[in-house]
């Protein structure tokens, strides 16, 4: 809804609006519009609508029906009598004109004539009356004038004027017209007229108190407008006034002032409100190829045809005027780009300068970023082409971006720019006055090169240089120059009409006979005949005439006027008007013979030639050559045989009676020129005054230059600083290990630094970017909405942030502050103290949880920079037991208090550990409790950190310590002699070991010989019973001799003075198992041997180790059917293994012996390496000594050996030995 639902507080103003009438006026293409108005009005405005539609006399309106689908409200074809009630349409019957009176409508008879009709003017005329000021006029499309009348008659009562936008129009004849008037409140399309009624008739009273406007108030708007241009350096002293008191109405409603002139006191006290008021003005209204049409005849006439004129080395430059936010500027940059690569051409040498005075508006377009709305304007292809898609915005590409300038330029004040091939200036005349709009066209003529182009805004046009362009385009404005001379305000040609007027020439006055043929022929033919040859402009204005002029020419007796038409007679007058418009028109020659003069009752007979100059380069600006030459009259001979033609009287009176009514015709039109020819007057009058101004701007520009060339030396100057200073910013950010951002105050990015892409995730491209698109590494910490809080309060926020690899950074987002002392934007700082949390971490804890007292101090230095105090910033739990008071009480007290009675020793070392760096250790007895501290002093900056700890114990201690020392002494020297006599024992029972196990086998071996004699000889004689015993005797004296065997082996490990060297197990294996080779045939067994390691070792050590490792494998194989199978190889460290053993996989390398055999449960692995363990019992051979030998092998290599094994599965056996 565009005008909501009054509410209860609304009531009064609701009254109010119900007393308005509004008048719609609509012709050709008027009925799209009218439903597009009412699409958006809503049905409780207490309005009164009456729509005046030309409608056609032949036919029944449909209006009334067909606009009923268009609204909410009662929609009635108009009655005679009928009263005008609010919320209800009045329609216009066909072949009625309509007015309003006393609240009722009344309708008159249409009388069928050639006029133009008028029915919109006759009704809002009536309106006028009736309503006065609540009068509303709306003209919407239609050709021709009908309406202008209307709203000037409700202007001149106060009432309120809207026009819809010439642009929106299906055809815009009316509108234009309308606009012409000056009498326009608001120029809008149709659908957002409801909306802006209701605004404006909101800041109506304000408007109206500036009516009438006295000369005390002009006085007023004259400083705001004074106080805007030296604060803001815009001028808007030639905007039209309309247009200003709707801004200047709309400011002072915002901030409640009702008066001008307190309005104006405010401006002077708030700058801040000066440059809002500025920005009121400024009327920002552009989008992409705003009227499409327009924009297709640039593509098809006009940029073919400066692509094929101009020259390849020289660029194509354009200027776009009034750029707002840059949107016309990349249309048509768009549709070079597109001529180029149809036609296979390169682009470089395009440029498109696009100015404004709008700084806010050129940061927006040199940014290019617009929002997703642009796809309405913008086809597919383009905007795949020349955009890149950011979230829901859009960003012109590098492509079309280079070939686009933007620059804040004043087209009143600065210098224009030059040799142009097109200018475009849509719709901005319509804001400023005539006089400013003729300045800005001499610029526009300066600035384009020959047979360059100009684009205007649809309701505007060139009215001081048309003489100097061609029109290309009527409806879209588009013109060519074709003459470059200097457009000139006053008639600078002279006007010898005395052809005896001398002219200075410092030559001879002889002239060469040669050399002046031509003139010579020109005097003597315009001597024997009565020939003049006038120059004119297009407007009849006589510029020069030389030859017989006087014979045609009458100069009148009062007012002087060079209007041609006004000083020749009137036959001639109309003659000479048929032919130049005809010139004009076609632009060619134009001929007409026997053209009568009646003069005193005679007839004279001209011949007319009238020749255009008028888009010609040769002169300085256009004419017409006008040669008017008297005919000689027919001989007398030929009149006499005239007369005795067979003409008849009735025919003679019907050719005059026809030329009778000619005359008055042509006359009828001679006074319409006349009247056409008086306003060119006026117009020539003002551009008189304006060229004036001209010559003075000129000469101020002249000065103006000349300051510039000063400026510019200071300026170059300037410049080079900022690119010092901005090389200078460039290495400090690309260099600094502070992450820098800096973001405006519309979250755009501005700059950054690389560091700071650890924290926030930028690349080069973001620069112009809003913030909000970029995500961060940062968890659960929304950067946005901090930003917008400094923002807001222009107090800075500090944050201290960990990411996921346990990296600490101190973020402080603090305002960005201009020179004027005004924020605009902030700056991110990221630091990355992961460092300095650390240190501080390990010094919380030490400080925490030291049972030491710790202690923080700065120095108190006197006025010489002397050390005379010390003072206690912090200390930790533990030193409250030192100083006898809470931690929290020590910061601020001063050392020399505490401890007076230490001043003089202890203060004098503590101040030469700050002056020196050098650390102090001290032993410190604290009086008042009588306990010992060792204190520890070192420097800490312009301080010192002690640390306080309690040795009275340690103190005692040590006494006892030296009292014990004695006895620890004596203790030793018997343990030493105790260690002597076991190695002395420890040797001789080695010695004991081998006698006896010597000692032991002998016998051993006689009573195995004597038994197996005794058995064999006495067998046959045994029964069974007396036979296993004999077998079990000599068994038991086998395995009697292995076990001292054993016993032997183990008993020689205990010394390891045995030198070691390189052995390769492989070879050592191979030897073994040719050794076993009976027996691992008698078990059917497999033995497979891998890649083995040399290792260094002692090789009957490693020999015995893997002897009792192989024959146990075969010795334990399964009962079952099952062939026993052996692998030896070599298999890697696990890191299992070195975490369980304690080992290095570069250090050790690991043997595994597997077997297929019985097993056993895990849980003795570990049993099975003690002496004498046998976990079969006597089922097998063995003396379970085996395994307690192989562990002590590999303990003596400093090794490890551990077993894994499952019931009925085998067992692999791990031999861990350094590598070699």
């Amino acid at each position: 809804m565009l005008i909501k639902t009054l509410k209860k507080e609304e009531k009064k103003t609701a009254l109010n609006l119900n007393r308005y009438v509004i008048g719609i006026g609509a012709s050709a293409g008027g009925l799209e519009a009218i439903h597009d108005l009412f699409d958006y009005m809503p049905k409780n405005t207490g309005f009164s609508f009456v729509v005046i539609q030309h409608l056609s006399p032949d036919y029944k309106s449909l209006m009334a029906e067909l606009l009923s689908r268009h609204t909410q409200m009662k929609v009635y074809e108009a009655e005679d009598a009928m009263e005008v009630e609010p919320d209800c349409i009045y329609v216009i019957p066909s072949k009625k004109l309509m007015t309003i009176k006393q609240g009722r409508i009344k309708l008159v008879e249409k009388i069928k004539d050639k006029l133009p009709n008028n029915a919109i003017d006759v009704f809002l005329e009536s309106l006028a009356k009736e309503c006065k000021s609540n009068a509303i006029g709306i003209i919407l499309s239609g050709t021709g004038t009908d309406g202008s009348k209307g709203i000037k008659e409700i202007k001149k009562e106060g009432g309120i004027v809207i026009v819809q936008d010439p642009l929106t129009a299906s055809f815009d004849g009316m509108p234009l017209s309308a606009v012409d008037t000056g009498c326009a409140d608001l120029i809008l399309p149709p659908e957002i007229i409801g909306e802006e009624i209701a605004n404006y008739l909101n800041e109506l009273p304000l408007i109206k108190s500036f009516y009438p406007f006295g000369k005390k108030d002009e006085e007023t708007l004259r400083e705001i407008l004074d106080l805007l241009n030296r604060v803001t350096r815009r001028d808007f002293t030639h905007y039209k006034r309309p247009t200003l008191f709707r801004r200047l109405a709309k400011r002072m409603s915002e901030v409640g002032i009702k008066s001008i002139n307190d309005y104006k006191n405010h401006l002077v006290s708030d700058e801040e409100e000066v440059k809002n008021l500025s920005k009121e003005f400024l009327i920002n209204v552009t989008k992409f190829f705003r009227d499409a049409e327009a924009f297709e005849v640039l593509r098809t006439e006009v940029i073919p045809r400066i692509i094929d004129e101009h020259k390849k080395e020289e660029a194509i430059k354009v200027w776009v005027v009034a750029c707002s936010t840059g949107e016309e500027a990349y249309s048509i940059a768009m549709l070079f780009l597109e001529y180029f690569e149809n036609h296979n051409i390169e682009p470089k040498n395009l440029k498109v300068f696009a100015t404004d005075i709008d700084t806010d508006a050129l940061e927006v377009a040199s940014r290019g970023v617009y929002s997703d709305a642009i796809a309405k304007d913008v086809s597919q292809s383009r905007l795949q082409k020349y955009f890149v898609q950011e979230g829901n915005r859009f960003r012109v590409t590098a492509d079309i971006r280079k070939h686009v300038v933007f620059a804040n330029h004043d087209i009143l004040k600065d210098p224009p720019f030059s040799h142009l091939n097109l200018i475009t200036c849509r719709n901005m005349f319509i804001y400023v006055n005539p006089t400013l709009q003729q300045k800005i066209l001499r610029k526009f003529h300066f600035a384009l090169g020959s047979n360059s182009f100009l684009m205007m805004g649809p309701s505007e046009n060139i009215d001081i240089i048309k003489d100097y362009m061609q029109e290309i385009n009527r409806k879209w404005k588009i013109y060519r120059c074709t003459i470059k001379a200097k457009v000139i305000e006053n008639d600078t040609l002279i006007m010898p009409l005395d052809k005896n007027m001398v002219y200075p020439n410092g030559k001879s006055n002889y002239r060469n006979l040669n050399n002046n043929l031509a003139e010579i022929f020109k005097d003597t033919l315009l001597e024997s005949n009565k020939i003049a040859a006038l120059f004119i402009d297009k407007d009849f204005t006589l510029k020069q005439a030389i030859g017989a002029y006087k014979s045609f020419i009458q100069f009148p007796d009062n007012a002087f006027n060079f209007n041609l038409l006004k000083m020749v007679s009137g036959d001639l007058s109309v003659a000479l008007g048929v032919a130049v418009r005809k010139a004009i028109v076609q632009n060619e020659k134009i001929v007409m013979n026997g053209v009568q003069l009646h003069e005193s009752g005679s007839i004279r007979r001209v011949s007319v030639l009238v020749k255009p100059y008028l888009n010609s380069n040769e002169y300085q600006q256009a004419f017409l050559c006008v040669v008017l030459e008297e005919e000689e009259p027919a001989s007398k001979s030929a009149r006499t045989k005239t007369n005795s033609s067979p003409v008849t009287s009735d025919a003679i009176l019907e050719i005059e009676q026809e030329l009778k009514e000619t005359r008055e015709n042509l006359q009828a039109v001679i006074e319409e020129m006349e009247t056409a020819n008086e306003e060119l007057q006026s117009s020539a009058e003002e551009l008189t005054s304006t060229n004036e101004e001209l010559q003075s701007t000129n000469e101020e520009l002249q000065s103006l230059n000349e300051e510039l060339h000063t400026v510019s030396g200071e300026h170059q100057l300037k410049i080079k600083e900022l690119h010092e200073l901005n090389d200078d910013l460039n290495n400090y950010f690309n260099n600094s290990s502070i992450g820098h951002i800096v973001v405006d105050d519309k979250l755009i990015i501005r700059k950054f630094s690389p560091s700071a892409t650890t924290m926030i995730n930028l690349i080069g491209s973001d620069i112009g970017r809003s913030i909000v698109h970029i995500t961060t590494n940062i968890k659960d910490f929304n950067l946005v909405d901090a930003i917008k809080r400094v923002i807001k309060t222009d107090v800075p926020f500090d944050k201290e942030i960990m990411l996921q690899e346990h990296k600490y950074y101190l973020m402080r987002i603090a305002p960005y502050v201009k020179r004027d002392q005004v924020s605009e934007g902030v700056v991110i700082n990221i630091t990355d103290i992961s460092e300095s949390k650390r240190l501080s971490s390990i010094v919380d804890g030490i400080f925490v949880t030291s049972n030491s007292g710790i202690t923080a101090q700065k120095t108190m230095r006197d006025k010489d920079n002397k050390i005379i105090d010390f003072q206690y910033l912090a200390a930790n739990v533990a030193a409250e037991q030192f100083f006898g008071m809470s931690r929290f009480d020590i910061p601020g007290k001063s050392f020399l208090k505490i401890f007076p009675h230490h001043a003089s020793e202890l203060f004098e070392r503590l101040k030469e550990v700050v002056e020196t760096g050098v650390e102090e250790n001290d032993e410190f007895h604290h009086e008042s409790t009588g306990r010992w501290y060792k204190l520890n002093a070192a420097k800490m900056l312009d301080g010192l950190v002690i640390t306080h700890t309690d040795i009275t114990e340690q103190k005692q201690a040590s006494e006892i310590i030296a009292h014990n020392y004695e006895e620890l002494e004596s203790t030793s020297r018997q343990l030493k002699d105790s260690n002597t006599q076991l190695e002395r024992s420890n040797l001789d029972l080695l010695q004991f070991a081998s006698v006896a196990s010597h000692d032991l086998k002998e016998p051993l071996r006689k009573v195995q010989a004597f038994g197996n004699i005794l058995r064999s000889r006495i067998l046959p004689k045994l029964d069974p019973e007396e036979t296993n015993y004999f077998d079990r005797m000599i068994n038991a004296s086998g395995r009697m001799q292995t076990l001292i065997e054993d016993v032997l082996s183990l008993s020689k490990l205990s010394d390891n003075s045995a030198k070691k060297a390189s052995v390769d197990i492989a070879e050592v294996t191979k030897a073994i198992l040719d050794d076993l080779e009976i027996m691992i045939r008698d078990k059917n067994a497999s033995v497979e041997v891998g890649p083995l390691p040399v290792v260094q070792a002692v090789r009957w050590q490693m020999q015995q180790l893997f002897q009792n490792l192989i024959s146990n494998a075969l010795k334990f194989s399964s009962t079952d059917s099952k062939k026993p199978r052996i692998e030896i190889k070599e298999v890697p460290v696990t890191e299992e293994d070195e975490n369980i053993l304690g080992i290095s996989k570069k250090e050790m390398v690991c043997i595994c012996v597997r077997d297929n055999g019985i097993g056993f449960e895990e849980e003795y692995s570990d049993k099975i390496f003690g002496l004498f363990q046998r976990l079969h019992g006597r089922k097998y051979e063995g003396t379970g000594i085996g395994l307690a030998i192989a562990k002590k092998i590999v303990e003596n290599h400093n090794g490890f050996i551990r077993v894994t094994s499952e019931l009925e599965k085998g067992a692999r056996f791990f031999v861990y030995l350094p590598a070699k």
